[in-house]
């Protein structure tokens, strides 16, 4: 299953690479498909379009409210090879992936979710405080004492019109930390991997997708000169937002579950994992570049 999945997306990758053209936008409709097919996710994707943004480090963005995944408008330069054009569609592949893969992250959210906060789920609890806004895009959904409680800590107001907007932008102020968008990008990055293992028998381009994989794994991992373990990004995400007791729930859950966690598991969740691995990682991300 997995692999048919993989086969039909590298035949568009690199039918379109061989031809020296960048992935289409009906290439992208195809692979949206491709991804539906695979993970259920037709009701959360209406559509892919390519846009320019004017943000020069924004490739592509995801809109829950109108499910639509917006794609950056790439131009080949003058001159470009087989192996340039080849290394741009994997990274207009892994753009779409990862905005899919926030599709991905919705649904399972809205399957999972469960009232008055009593989450089980390590990766559904990081989700919550990722996806907070969603909880405010109805309009009559009344609000329990447990959210004003949390938008409190946010220093937002419950009754504020754009309340969602709000919360959302608070959120992104901790992009960098947030475990919705490590994990969305550990996701594209491990599938490309995953599928250029399977077809593509030059190594050029795997260890650069392994090199961009080592740097998202430990991407908010950091230490202090006087810190004996670094500081995990989903914990610094959530004392960002004055999350306290939240954090305290957190742990327990880690705790409870600790002998599922493997470390590739804790890096994907962004919590505590060994000095060692974190180190080992850092190599691999700086000898890719």
């Amino acid at each position: 299953m997995n692999d048919i999945f993989y086969s039909c997306i590298y035949d568009i990758l690199y039918d379109r690479s061989k031809h020296n053209k960048l992935l289409s936008i009906n290439d992208l409709k195809d692979i949206v498909k491709i991804y539906n097919k695979r993970y259920l996710t037709q009701d959360y994707v209406n559509g892919v379009i390519r846009v320019s943004f004017d943000n020069p480090k924004q490739f592509g963005g995801y809109t829950f409210k109108s499910k639509l995944i917006k794609v950056d408008d790439m131009k080949i330069c003058k001159n470009t090879n087989f192996e340039g054009i080849y290394g741009m569609n994997i990274s207009i592949l892994q753009t779409l992936l990862h905005e899919l893969s926030h599709a991905y992250q919705v649904k399972k959210f809205n399957e999972y979710k469960t009232p008055n906060y009593n989450y089980t789920d390590i990766e559904m609890y990081l989700l919550l405080y990722s996806f907070f806004y969603l909880k405010y895009t109805d309009k009559d959904r009344r609000l329990g004492e447990k959210d004003i409680e949390i938008l409190s800590k946010l220093g937002l107001n419950p009754n504020s019109p754009t309340l969602c907007t709000d919360v959302k932008n608070t959120l992104n102020s901790y992009y960098r930390y947030n475990p919705s968008e490590r994990m969305a990008e550990i996701k594209a990055l491990s599938s490309i991997k995953f599928m250029l293992s399977l077809f593509d028998n030059k190594w050029d381009q795997i260890e650069k997708v392994d090199s961009l994989l080592a740097g998202e794994y430990i991407r908010g991992y950091n230490k202090g000169e006087k810190d004996l373990c670094y500081n995990s990004p989903s914990i610094t995400y959530f004392r960002s937002l004055k999350l306290k007791e939240e954090i305290n729930l957190l742990n327990d859950l880690i705790y409870t579950y600790k002998d599922d966690l493997n470390d590739t598991k804790r890096l994907y969740l962004g919590i505590h994992t060994d000095n060692s691995i974190i180190k080992k990682l850092k190599d691999k991300n700086k000898s890719g570049k």
